[in-house]
């Protein structure tokens, strides 16, 4: 339950910055899909932009994908903001942290693909449409770094660690909230709301990892046969874009819902991070062992290269292989440096004086 004082009055400093940075990420991240949806999906742009390519496309692919969804998280629970009433302080915290994430997603895509414009990547295409690309991508940055300034001054207020609604909390909310506006499919949709609220939400705080897992299994099945029997791809390279889609989905989803709070109380998440026990270490290798493999397989060509076999990295097999044995060996030195930590830390703990 939340706390007496766990809301921010109408006028309150700390919740018209966490007001202005909110509405600005939100803002930002609608006109970065708009810009990354049309410099990826339109030929005529696409095939004379410098980051058409990996590395550079890698975070392009991921982002498309990444920052809609955040986007549309934060937008349902900003529907129950109101600007006149009090507001839970653990909304305003969570939701300009979110701002956060979103904002470093959409920096890093837009800094990769400077990289790739500095560089001249593909100079030899270069066309009007080059610079109608670039002069997109300008304008999107200069965005950024004006919302950059409002979501640190933002995050500089001292939001008290206080409870009060989460995100499923505020979604199921904003459910029953929506079903009084359906007129007639009201009945249905409150049961169904009932529902969600009895047993996903239920499922989704206690198997947290087991839900992501499984979404990302359906993203990742959907997008990589829509992919494929559009492009026609053979079945191996089909399994290098299922992979690569399940990994970087789960790796999102797992990092963004422990950094948001999104399925728990964060001060008890931060502690079980920080107990480490085997099960925490395993999850975690798990987790890095995801991250890897979006990486090896943008930065295919320039690993194969390091291993002195260049041509290697246009076969989908060779791929898949180096994906997990890339995989295996982030797992294995997660697993190995959390360990060494956790020990270390222990043997100070005992060595230090007890009072």
């Amino acid at each position: 339950m939340p706390q007496p004082n766990a809301e921010l009055p109408a006028g309150n400093p700390a919740r018209r910055a966490a007001e202005r940075a909110v509405a600005g990420a939100l803002g930002l991240a609608l006109l970065f899909i708009l810009f990354n949806w049309s410099a990826k999906k339109l030929s005529g742009l696409y095939q004379h932009e410098p980051w058409q390519d990996d590395p550079y496309d890698a975070l392009v692919s991921l982002s498309i994908f990444w920052v809609p969804l955040l986007t549309a998280l934060c937008l349902m629970r900003a529907l129950l903001w109101r600007r006149k009433a009090p507001q839970p302080i653990r909304r305003a915290r969570e939701l300009v942290r979110a701002g956060g994430v979103l904002l470093a997603v959409i920096t890093a895509t837009l800094a990769s693909d400077w990289i790739s414009v500095v560089l001249r990547v593909h100079r030899a295409s270069w066309t009007g449409a080059t610079a109608v690309a670039v002069a997109g991508l300008a304008a999107v940055s200069l965005a950024s770094l004006a919302i950059a300034r409002e979501v640190r001054r933002a995050s500089r207020q001292q939001f008290p660690a206080v409870d009060g609604p989460d995100w499923l909390s505020d979604l199921i909310s904003l459910g029953k909230q929506l079903t009084t506006r359906l007129g007639p499919l009201r009945p249905g949709a409150t049961l169904v709301v009932l529902w969600a609220d009895r047993y996903a939400v239920k499922a989704i705080r206690r198997h947290p990892l087991l839900v992501a897992g499984a979404l990302s299994l359906a993203f990742g099945l959907s997008t990589a046969l829509l992919q494929g029997l559009r492009e026609g791809y053979s079945p191996l390279v089909y399994l290098v874009l299922f992979i690569n889609h399940v990994a970087s989905m789960f790796a999102y989803l797992a990092i963004i819902g422990a950094f948001l709070g999104i399925t728990g109380t964060p001060s008890r998440q931060r502690a079980t991070v920080r107990s480490a026990t085997a099960r925490q270490r395993a999850i975690h290798a798990g987790i890095a062992a995801c991250v890897s493999i979006p990486i090896t397989g943008a930065f295919r060509a320039e690993l194969w290269s390091l291993l002195g076999q260049p041509g290697r990295h246009s076969q989908a097999y060779d791929l898949i292989t180096l994906m997990f044995e890339a995989a295996a060996t982030a797992a294995a030195l997660a697993y190995a440096a959390e360990t060494i930590i956790e020990r270390a830390g222990r043997l100070t703990r005992l060595k230090s004086p007890q009072p």
